[in-house]
């Protein structure tokens, strides 16, 4: 399910920036990895939020505009989320910290700024030669591991929402004969 593979992303970048914060790995050598792994769950589960809004709504979610680009990705989705059930905060579990709409605007801009179309951290090198990220000189591990713990809780709430509001929707759709 799409939901597997986002925790799946999310589990292996959480491993990695926990085996660095702990020094038991290379920074130099995984940190690209792992910021890889957290910026493609977070794609994948804004994929999976607009497909449950564009059930939900009837109508095509605009994915293939998007492309790759968190910022694309999230100006479609942040609306539906704003509008739906007054969401502006939801607590994933955390209490001392609710992770708010406003906290994954600052997550996209920064991830689109150092990886607008999820290849710098993919990549070493474009095919020009040009380094993909060369202004990025320091990765808070234990920023990026708290980011990556928060993200996924938020995310896997919102989702498993629309899975629940869609399973309603196609019932109710099944017992007036429309589906």
């Amino acid at each position: 399910s799409p939901t597997a593979y986002i925790h799946g992303y999310f589990s292996a970048a959480i491993h990695l920036a926990e085996q660095m914060v702990a020094n038991r790995v290379p920074v130099d050598t995984v940190a690209y990895p792992a910021l890889f792994l957290f910026r493609h769950a977070i794609e994948l589960g804004f994929k999976v939020l607009l497909r449950g809004y564009s059930f939900e709504l009837q109508s095509n979610p605009p994915l293939g505009e998007a492309g790759h680009s968190l910022a694309k990705l999230w100006n479609d989705l942040r609306p539906l989320l704003a509008s739906d059930y007054g969401f502006e905060s939801l607590d994933p579990g955390r209490p001392s910290k609710a992770v708010t709409l406003d906290d994954i605007d600052a997550l996209v801009e920064c991830l689109h700024a150092v990886d607008p179309n999820g290849e710098a951290a993919r990549y070493g090198t474009y095919r020009g030669g040009q380094f993909t990220m060369p202004e990025v000189k320091r990765v808070n591990l234990e920023a990026l591991l708290e980011l990556c713990r928060q993200t996924e809780d938020w995310l896997a709430s919102h989702i498993h929402c629309r899975e629940e509001l869609v399973a309603y929707v196609r019932m109710r759709r099944r017992e007036r004969g429309e589906e």
